[in-house]
């Protein structure tokens, strides 16, 4: 019996305009009023995977978060506040040599400056260098607010700002696979590297991912691992899919994720709903 469904954003539950659709909306409802728990486990920031949903306000604050690749997770509000249940930030010293690393090749790139309080999050900005394609596009995607400093490199010199749970760098669709394979080259086991949409890449700690994020929900939650259901639509939601009781992965993952994905249900692409499709095949047993 499924207990706790956890899903993707971006390709999964909501579009490129950061809408999810009204069957995704009417299925979420379901599960919260069948008294299922609810997570949200995305790449994103965490005020950023929230914002699709914040219109909601008889839901949002009962969804579970996991942000950076599973690098943070929070809790579900609970007395006002959303606690912290982990944070793996990246290791200092290969923090600072891929940030060198960056600049020499005079990449553009996305400080993630994130600060918590006992009320949950208290500071949380992207910061990059300057504005291109790649900035413009995230800000209509997901509505990230972004506070540009052409001091950055400087200021992380300087130990101004300090280590990030994730930096996303912006090398443009162009040269997106180039950087990748360069990074993935030289960082391998000291800095998990991943693609992420079609022009950035990001790097986290290399034990970072979202098969961690999903159980500290399911522990902070009352439930066992194997009573969850995890969906998404990336490589980077396989260790997720895998480590979930069901896992389910949307027809419009690109076939290489299709290709490494072991031990999950395939199921119809986000434009065909596949998210209510599954959750009513494998929750409800409709």
């Amino acid at each position: 019996m499924v207990k706790l469904v956890a899903f993707d954003l971006d390709g999964t539950v909501v579009d490129h305009q950061n809408v999810p659709t009204k069957a995704t909306l009417e299925t979420i409802e379901r599960l919260i009023a069948a008294g299922i728990h609810v997570a949200s486990i995305s790449g994103r920031s965490v005020s950023n995977s929230q914002r699709p949903f914040e219109q909601h306000t008889d839901f949002a604050e009962t969804l579970s978060v996991g942000s950076y690749n599973g690098a943070v997770a929070l809790d579900r509000v609970r007395n006002g506040k959303r606690s912290l249940l982990h944070e793996q930030r990246m290791p200092e010293d290969m923090f600072r040599e891929i940030i060198r690393d960056i600049d020499a090749a005079g990449l553009n790139y996305i400080y993630c400056d994130l600060k918590f309080s006992e009320g949950g999050v208290e500071v949380e900005d992207y910061t990059p260098l300057r504005r291109d394609k790649t900035i413009e596009d995230m800000v209509i995607q997901t509505g990230t607010e972004i506070v540009i400093d052409p001091d950055l490199t400087e200021k992380i010199e300087t130990e101004f700002y300090g280590v990030p749970p994730k930096i996303l760098i912006c090398p443009g669709e162009d040269q997106r696979e180039a950087v990748y394979a360069q990074l993935k080259q030289k960082f391998n086991d000291t800095l998990y590297i991943e693609r992420t949409d079609v022009d950035r890449v990001e790097a986290m700690h290399p034990e970072v991912n979202k098969a961690k994020a999903l159980a500290v929900i399911c522990e902070a939650s009352g439930v066992e691992i194997g009573e969850s259901m995890a969906l998404g639509n990336g490589s980077n939601d396989l260790s997720m899919l895998e480590a979930a009781g069901v896992g389910a992965l949307l027809g419009n993952a690109d076939d290489s994720t299709k290709a490494m994905a072991r031990n999950v249900e395939h199921v119809p692409p986000v434009q065909e709903n596949g998210f209510s499709v599954a959750v009513n095949q494998f929750v409800f047993d409709a």
